[in-house]
């Protein structure tokens, strides 16, 4: 079955990268003097028709990605992604390390989430012609997307949602099927899926009773 194309903001912006560099050399101009003219530096103009790499990098860093995400997922320097997180995010890249354990996704709310995301995932995978990588960014966008919609604060962060992908990859987490609503959630590999029951059809006692308005809520 062929897929369904799915246009994604680092595409876009690739295209009018490619449109720009073309334009540029018929009018016979420099990189420097582009620059010049639209108000930016020389090496940001550079980054700006680099193509697919910048393109998603940009994405990611708009989305809050750590600069550890970037340097995995595209073939730009350190020293270019640390200039280039620096002028778009307008501040210096957060340190210490990723996210490596799964415990986090196994907590109430954040499994809800983390379960949202990755059943939007698995069918980017199935109906569109994108690189995992886009797969994961247009994903994490339909996520937010979701969560506005709702009016819920998104708990699940683009870097958790990068890693939870590289989890369900090597075996660490998977999706399972709830007994009860016949839902798909992120539980662990060993997980009995005759037995198991999600924890929207089997909450915690204080599931729900927290403090944040923009939280779920079970009535």
């Amino acid at each position: 079955m062929q897929g369904i194309v799915v246009t994604t903001e680092s595409e876009d912006l690739q295209l009018i990268a490619l449109k720009l560099k073309t334009t540029r050399k018929e009018l016979g101009y420099s990189q420097k003097r582009v620059a010049e003219e639209a108000g930016i530096s020389r090496l940001r103009y550079q980054d700006i028709e680099a193509g697919r790499s910048s393109a998603r990098a940009v994405t990611l860093i708009n989305l809050g990605a750590r600069l550890q995400v970037l340097e995995s997922e595209t073939d730009l320097s350190y020293e270019r992604l640390l200039r280039l997180y620096k002028e778009v995010a307008g501040k210096s890249p957060s340190k210490g390390q990723l996210p490596f354990s799964t415990d986090w996704f196994m907590t109430w709310q954040p499994n809800i989430h983390a379960s949202l995301f990755l059943n939007i995932h698995e069918y980017l995978n199935k109906v569109a012609a994108l690189d995992e990588i886009d797969t994961v960014i247009k994903a994490y966008q339909l996520y937010l997307e979701q969560m506005q919609s709702e009016g819920l604060d998104p708990l699940l962060s683009v870097t958790r949602a990068w890693r939870l992908v590289k989890f369900v990859d090597n075996g660490m987490l998977t999706l399972t099927k709830c007994s009860c609503c016949g839902g798909h959630f992120v539980t662990e590999p060993y997980e009995n899926a005759r037995h198991f029951v999600c924890g929207l059809c089997q909450p915690p006692a204080r599931a729900g009773k927290g403090s944040s308005a923009n939280s779920l809520r079970l009535h």
